[in-house]
């Protein structure tokens, strides 16, 4: 992106998605004590079925009395969930603070900031993955925890509980 591109809408070139899954679009920008934000959007080209995005990304650092500080982050990720097979693209509307810097003179070049965006199709989403394997531990636990109380109260007893 360059310094002047507020307002503009950039595309992607069209891709296609052979199958019904998800999609994950990544975007990393090395950010240095700025922002940017981009508003996308995944259009199917024959449909027109478009699937909005937002990502804000913004990434500080410095030193003061206590030290050396940093805080936000380079990227960000966004799962969208299935989408239909089809020739899409990908259109980005960005904002940064690279556009509210001043000009620099006439014969030096506008400021640069890179970005790159990657879009992948059939990323597995984990966390469904971990709910399903602990509502599987549930039982057992519940079945442990039930033979321990058991156990307990059969040794208070004084063992002659069968």
């Amino acid at each position: 992106m360059r310094q002047g591109g507020k307002g503009k809408t950039l595309s992607s070139a069209p891709f296609r998605l052979e199958k019904e899954d998800n999609v994950e679009i990544e975007t990393t920008s090395y950010l240095n004590n700025d922002w940017l934000e981009l508003d996308m959007a995944l259009v199917n080209i024959d449909t027109n079925q478009s699937y909005a995005v937002f990502q804000a990304l913004e990434h500080y650092s410095g030193y003061d009395s206590d030290g050396a500080w940093e805080e936000g982050g380079n990227g960000k990720t966004s799962l969208l969930p299935p989408v239909a097979p089809g020739t899409y693209k990908l259109l980005i509307e960005p904002d940064a603070g690279l556009f509210s810097k001043a000009p620099s003179p006439a014969p030096a070049p506008l400021p640069i900031q890179r970005v790159a965006i990657s879009v992948r199709h059939g990323v597995p989403v984990w966390s469904n993955y971990l709910i399903a394997m602990a509502l599987l531990l549930v039982v057992p636990a519940i079945s442990i925890a039930r033979r321990s109380l058991f156990e307990k109260s059969r040794w208070e007893k004084g063992g002659a509980a069968e």
